[in-house]
């Protein structure tokens, strides 16, 4: 009977051994010319490579606005706006534009981090002069100083707030120095709810406690503030339009 010290052996060994093939199995394809892992957008399969789809342009036009000085924030929005699609057909949001402007492929390269930088024969959508422009305005994006905190972090919520329209979450965020609930999805172009003073909705919920009602979630909805509410413990909605 094995001990649990070999099974923990056998299982590195066999993990190491299976690596060590999976790698080989992409050197080879990389040999023949073979397009390794997910297929980037703006391209499509074609045999075992990839080639330029009809969202091709896009990508170039991805580069130029970031290069030219637009945020990730305002190039997820231009895309949702006009309705282009992703693979996995969730809306854009910065974390996906981001992942444009660090892929390789766009200047005909390969591989990653299973598999080191490799040259690809296929056709790079974007120039080596545009992609260092891009690059060299993400590090200083990642480089540039945080400063001080102007005050001591606020306190979470006692509660948790959601969009009346889509669901999510909704967000502590300042406007005109004000703090106001913002809808996520909403400051990511793909929901059309508008924010809410957060004193209002705290003056909401204050009366909704004092009347004995202890609020665990509610859902808000401009300009009228909590459109519907639970209560500590219940499962259910007890409330509607405090």
């Amino acid at each position: 009977r094995l001990s649990s010290g070999m099974l923990a052996e056998f299982a590195e060994f066999y993990s190491a051994q299976l690596s060590e093939r999976i790698k080989a199995s992409h050197q080879g394809k990389i040999a023949r010319g073979e397009w390794v892992g997910d297929v980037p957008f703006g391209y499509v399969r074609a045999g075992k490579s990839i080639k330029p789809g009809p969202l091709w342009l896009w990508v170039v036009c991805i580069f130029v606005a970031y290069a030219g000085g637009a945020s990730t924030v305002q190039i997820a929005a231009a895309l949702n706006a006009a309705g282009i699609p992703l693979r996995s057909g969730r809306p854009w949001t910065k974390d996906s534009v981001l992942m444009v402007l660090h892929n390789h492929a766009y200047i005909g390269k390969g591989g990653g981090r299973a598999v080191g930088l490799y040259d690809s024969p296929h056709k790079p959508l974007v120039s080596l002069e545009l992609w260092q422009q891009v690059q060299e305005r993400l590090t200083a994006r990642r480089r540039r100083p945080q400063g001080q905190r102007s005050g001591p972090k606020a306190a979470p919520l006692p509660f948790v707030a959601r969009c009346a329209l889509c669901g999510g979450r909704m967000h502590r965020h300042k406007h005109n120095g004000r703090p106001y609930l913002h809808c996520r999805a909403a400051l990511n172009k793909t929901c059309e709810a508008r924010g809410l003073p957060l004193g209002l909705v705290l003056d909401q919920v204050e009366l909704l406690e004092k009347a004995g009602a202890p609020v665990a979630e509610i859902w808000l909805q401009a300009p009228t503030g909590i459109k519907k509410f639970t209560l500590v413990g219940s499962p259910g909605l007890n409330g509607s339009d405090a």
